[in-house]
């Protein structure tokens, strides 16, 4: 009678050593059409009407016992024997949790269908089958000492007795090396999706790397910007479609080359135009791991490593730049995204109404306002000081005005480092006003915010800790490549009033027990893994080593100030603010500004901006690279003037 478990073996004090006998060759013609199908409805009636010989493996009761007990037990398996697709026969396996092996349980072919070769036919479809089972280490069996047909037949199929006994039974165990010849033939399963081969993937991985560090080591000595007309552009980049491959080493010289070669270099020394994007390399292979493993933070359920190290790196942004605890927050693009979010969340919580503004406020907040449907009234842009910042006195008569026709004061945005002049709005009394009024307080940090991690910068972004919300880009002084930007926002909850969606084919992932669903905290859907980048870079440099970066930052474009003042062809514009001053060529107009940052940046040398203060033609120098040196800001301003 079989046990309802795998049965568990121990060794034998004495254990049965009879000699076994000859091999039985009644059924020596293998059968090349058997196969085994599972027990179903469809042939549950066939199988019972199975019958064993007597002394056939081990079955002594009539099949149905066996296939109840399959129904009932749990553990065994019962497989159906099929030959010229009619059932012959029945079997049965089954897992022993206790010791990995996968055990068959025996096997009868129908005494009716004995003598046409079916036998040994079915033992090698069964050890297949169980062959090809998930982790499948050992095959074992037991039968009777006395049973020669099962002894010879397994002893035939591989079979080795153990010395183990189970229930009086002679326990035996597949040879290894059969068990491994058995399993199938499948072929490799290609590494890559459209089939590339793993050393052709390797060798020309260790490439980009080659073309990155080389650009990364040699970049000082290129361009600081390059512009390529299109056609010349489109003459290599272009063409029909590709309908077969071609090198990929050709390929990547001629992007590398061609394409990367034609382009603003952000990372460059004497790139010192608009914001600056100096990457450190953690940062870049930080990038290139997320990419590799086509990271997604979108669900908790569907990627819970990526969101942890979102969660980590804003908890880490949210301290160095001195938000509360409890703020929540989420990358982003870059300060356009981040923003728009914000204004988003603003809405949900407090209810249509007016957004406030200077006339130096990025213009892609205005775009953000206007993308979610503020009507023009509800867009209110207020004329800078003179020191281009908001004056909080005219932003109350704003918004007194506003409540006296009706309309409803939402938010005031705050600068917290303009991008032409690097001007810090008065944090702290725009922080009062908005308490007073009910209103959100919105900070554009975008590149300004990391000043406040070192000592010369967080004097002049008191008051930034009190933001609803606040944007910082990392990909500008934090030192990432291209994009990641970072929205912070001291109300818990306030990103999902306005975001958070549960259709019904999202329900398998959603969050259960207070974990984070990021695709709920902005319009991002899909979202790849932007904090993996920040993580390793903090990882590997440290926040100290960062802070010093954006010190020196400040510092350069003090001593770019310094040597203006002492030429006396230039007059400073603005003084040195958080990275940035701006300067005019004395005599220049607009026109002259122009030309000369065009010369500049068509030579390759460096790159500035040209902007209008007022309707003043300046010049302008960002000064945020800490590999920029105090030569790289002279040879600059020297070009300039020439």
């Amino acid at each position: 009678m079989y046990p309802t478990s795998p049965p568990s073996v121990v060794p034998s004090a004495d254990p049965p050593r009879r000699p076994l006998p000859p091999a039985v060759d009644d059924e020596a013609v293998a059968h090349t059409l058997v196969e085994l199908r599972p027990v179903t409805a469809d042939n549950w009636r066939a199988c019972t009407s199975v019958t064993p010989t007597s002394d056939q493996e081990s079955f002594v009761a009539p099949v149905s016992y066996y296939l109840t007990l399959c129904h009932y037990g749990g553990v065994w398996q019962p497989l159906a024997v099929y030959a010229d697709g009619q059932v012959v026969g029945f079997a049965m396996w089954g897992l022993d949790d206790a010791d990995g092996s996968h055990w068959i349980g025996g096997l009868v072919v129908d005494r009716a269908q004995q003598g046409r070769g079916l036998g040994k036919a079915a033992v090698a479809a069964l050890l297949r089958f169980v062959a090809a089972q998930p982790d499948c280490r050992q095959v074992a069996l037991s039968y009777q000492a006395d049973n020669h047909r099962a002894r010879a037949l397994y002893a035939a199929a591989g079979f080795r007795e153990s010395g183990e006994v189970s229930d009086d039974e002679v326990v035996a165990r597949l040879d290894a090396a059969r068990l491994d010849a058995l399993r199938p033939a499948r072929p490799p399963r290609p590494a890559d999706t459209l089939g590339m081969d793993p050393t052709q993937m390797r060798r020309l991985g260790r490439r980009v790397v080659d073309l990155v560090v080389d650009h990364v080591e040699q970049r000082a000595t290129g361009p600081a910007m390059r512009t390529a007309a299109a056609a010349d552009l489109q003459a290599v980049l272009g063409g029909s479609l590709p309908e077969e491959p071609s090198d990929p080493d050709e390929a990547l010289t001629t992007l590398a080359e061609v394409a990367l070669s034609a382009m603003q270099h952000g990372d460059h020394p004497r790139y010192l135009a608009r914001i600056p994007s100096p990457a450190s390399y953690a940062a870049i292979l930080g990038e290139w791991l997320a990419t590799g493993h086509n990271a997604i933070a979108t669900s908790w359920t569907g990627g819970s490593g990526p969101a942890t190290v979102e969660l980590v790196v804003i908890e880490w942004l949210r301290e160095m730049l001195g938000m509360p605890e409890g703020t929540q927050g989420v990358l982003l693009s870059g300060g356009s995204m981040a923003s728009l979010t914000a204004f988003a969340a603003a809405r949900a919580v407090g209810g249509p109404g007016v957004a406030y503004l200077s006339d130096q406020t990025h213009a892609s907040l205005t775009r953000d306002l206007v993308t979610l449907a503020f009507p023009a009234e509800h867009i209110r842009v207020l004329p800078s000081d003179d020191a281009f910042r908001l004056p909080v006195h005219a932003l109350a008569e704003a918004v007194a005005e506003d409540r006296a026709a009706g309309r409803q004061p939402l938010l005031a945005v705050a600068s917290a480092g303009t991008t032409n002049t690097g001007a810090v709005d008065p944090l702290p009394d725009i922080a009062d006003l908005c308490d007073r009024e009910g209103m959100w307080f919105h900070v554009d940090g975008a590149y300004g915010a990391p000043a406040a991690l070192c000592a010369a910068g967080r004097p002049l972004l008191a008051g930034m800790d009190r933001a609803d919300s606040l944007v910082v880009d990392p990909h500008k002084w934090l030192f990432q490549p291209y994009d990641v930007g970072c929205l912070l926002v001291r109300r818990p909850g306030a990103l999902e009033a306005a975001f958070a969606m549960d259709p019904e084919y999202l329900r398998d992932v959603r969050a259960t027990h207070g974990e984070v669903d990021f695709r709920d905290r902005s319009l991002e859907l899909t979202r790849r893994a932007r904090a993996l980048k920040l993580w390793l870079m903090f990882r590997v440099h440290g926040a100290r080593q960062v802070r010093d970066a954006v010190a020196r930052g400040i510092a350069l474009a003090e001593a770019a100030e310094a040597m203006l003042r002492a030429d006396p062809r230039w007059e400073v514009v603005t003084p040195a603010q958080l990275g940035i001053v701006t300067f005019a060529l004395r005599g220049a107009d607009a026109a002259g500004h122009v030309a000369r940052a065009a010369a500049l940046a068509a030579s390759g040398v460096a790159a500035v901006t040209s902007t209008t203060l007022r309707g003043r033609s300046v010049l302008r120098l960002c000064t945020i690279n800490p590999t920029t040196t105090e030569a790289d800001l002279r040879t600059t301003l020297a070009a300039l003037a020439d």
